[in-house]
């Protein structure tokens, strides 16, 4: 029971980073693009 409990908490922080590390590409590749466009 207990290690089903960590392994749904495992999964939810995985998926956290994962979410987060893609936000940061996003807005990093939109800011890029942005700077870029208007100089």
């Amino acid at each position: 029971m207990l290690f089903e409990w960590f392994k749904q908490i495992a999964r939810m922080i995985m998926i956290q980073n994962a979410a987060f590390r893609f936000w940061k590409l996003t807005v990093r590749q939109i800011s890029h693009g942005y700077f870029n466009e208007h100089g």
